[in-house]
């Protein structure tokens, strides 16, 4: 119920300020492979923000299309932020709710914080997130295990080293990326992944085609690091003034 509550909250704030503010809207398709969801996974879903003054609000929806009878979508992603800047550098101060249901017997979600400083073509995100599992309607009652329904994990570091490679002259764009996260994942502070990717922007559309690409490893608790899987995604933004 408690998510439920956040999401609507959420929307909410965003449906407010759609109507006198900067909007952005977007879908995607993505994929990807794993060990775990060997050969191949793919999704597809929306992403709509919207900014008003100093004060920005966001979601983004992640639908299931393979593996369905699993579960029908895969990841609900919300966040709050306050943006301003020092100078000539800009600062942005968020808190993110991502909500996934992880199998069909336990749901993950998690509650971060996140300050972004980004200088010139650098971009630096540090933040913590708390992440909970919980045990789905009934699931509980058929273990009988109606003690512990929700399993609080330690606080996690959450960090992003981003560089942009960009040219004021032409509309084709990109970054290369060390993290720990991404929209809908959010790993331990101890298994980064590899992010590139690359943009094209309409100016006079306000349009902007994006192509994302991870490259995920096994983490260094192992004895070496070696790789564990990959995923992208590729979509458009539309930006309306």
């Amino acid at each position: 119920m408690k998510n439920k509550l956040i999401l609507i909250f959420i929307f909410f704030i965003i449906n407010c300020f759609c109507a006198f503010s900067q909007f952005k809207a977007g879908a995607f398709i993505g994929g990807g492979t794993n060990p775990l969801e060997n050969p191949l996974f793919l999704s597809s879903g929306v992403y709509a923000n919207a900014k008003y003054k100093v004060f920005s609000a966001d979601y983004a929806i992640d639908i299931n299309i393979t593996n369905r009878d699993v579960r029908a979508f895969n990841a609900i992603k919300t966040s709050l932020n306050y943006e301003n800047c020092i100078k000539s550098s800009n600062y942005k101060i968020g808190f993110v709710y991502l909500f996934r249901p992880s199998t069909q017997l336990i749901t993950e979600q998690n509650f971060a914080l996140q300050i972004s400083y980004r200088i010139k073509n650098w971009e630096f995100r540090l933040g913590n997130n708390f992440r909970a599992y919980k045990f789905r309607n009934g699931t509980a009652d058929y273990l009988s295990n109606t003690e512990n329904t929700v399993l609080w994990e330690s606080p996690n570091l959450m960090y992003m080293l981003r560089y942009y490679i960009t040219s004021n002259q032409h509309p084709i764009g990109g970054y290369v990326s060390i993290t720990n996260f991404d929209w809908f994942i959010i790993e331990q502070e101890t298994n980064p992944f590899f992010n590139i990717g690359v943009y094209y922007k309409f100016e006079d559309a306000g349009l902007n085609l994006f192509i994302d690409y991870n490259y995920q490893t096994a983490g260094f608790n192992n004895i070496r690091v070696n790789y564990f899987g990959m995923f992208f995604r590729t979509g458009v933004i539309w930006e309306i003034e």
